[in-house]
């Protein structure tokens, strides 16, 4: 599902705009609205989530005698509360 806005106050863009407003165009239903509000409030949980499992895995992998070196990008904040040994 895409959706978004336009909001101008140039003509060009209004007159631009006006043409695809026009057109039939599938609108999303309640049930699929829901699901994409859900996913946005829940979205903030679900990435810390993968940051605690990508975390848990290169520690996993860090101790492995067959892997040399394990390189994981991570914010600062995440550098320094869940993996301060983190490079």
């Amino acid at each position: 599902m895409v959706g978004g806005a336009v909001i101008t106050n140039r003509p060009r863009w209004r007159r631009r705009s006006a043409f695809y407003r026009t057109r039939p165009v599938p609108v999303p239903g309640p049930q699929d609205s829901f699901l994409v509000l859900r996913g946005v409030k829940t979205l903030a949980i679900r990435m810390e989530e993968h940051n605690r499992n990508a975390l848990a895995i290169a520690r996993w992998l860090e101790a492995r005698p067959e892997v040399s070196e394990v390189r994981l990008r991570a914010s600062n904040r995440i550098r320094s509360t869940l993996w301060p040994c983190v490079r």
